[in-house]
């Protein structure tokens, strides 16, 4: 079971890369809070990632009280959870290209093999 977290921060340049944590089983869900800060919520439509030019499916999370903390926009996950809805047929932009919805404060995305990803 090989597994990969990536956790994009809100603060700093969008052009910073994401921490990558290498796994071999599912992270424990308290080790998700601390990386989120706050309860759980999977993103929906966030199921696909590119990442070393290559399309993996993914689980992407963030604080489900994010909003109401009024936490900063994460201007790079939101840009990815686009190209993922994009690709879905699922646009997350209006016809004018501002954003109906964005991502604030820390996003996890977690991708895997298939073993990794079934025990998600």
């Amino acid at each position: 079971m090989n597994g990969t977290m990536l956790i994009f921060r809100a603060a700093g340049p969008l052009a910073d890369p994401p921490m990558r944590v290498v796994l071999t089983s599912p992270p424990e869900l308290q080790a998700l809070h601390d990386a989120l800060g706050g309860w759980l919520e999977r993103v929906p439509g966030f199921d696909a990632i590119m990442l070393d030019g290559t399309a993996h499916r993914c689980v992407a999370l963030c604080d489900e009280h994010g909003k109401g903390k009024k936490l900063p926009i994460n201007r790079g996950a939101t840009l990815l959870w686009a190209a993922a809805r994009q690709a879905a047929a699922w646009p997350l932009t209006n016809p004018d290209g501002s954003f109906i919805d964005w991502l604030v404060g820390t996003v996890v995305v977690l991708l895997g093999d298939d073993e990794f990803m079934a025990a998600l």
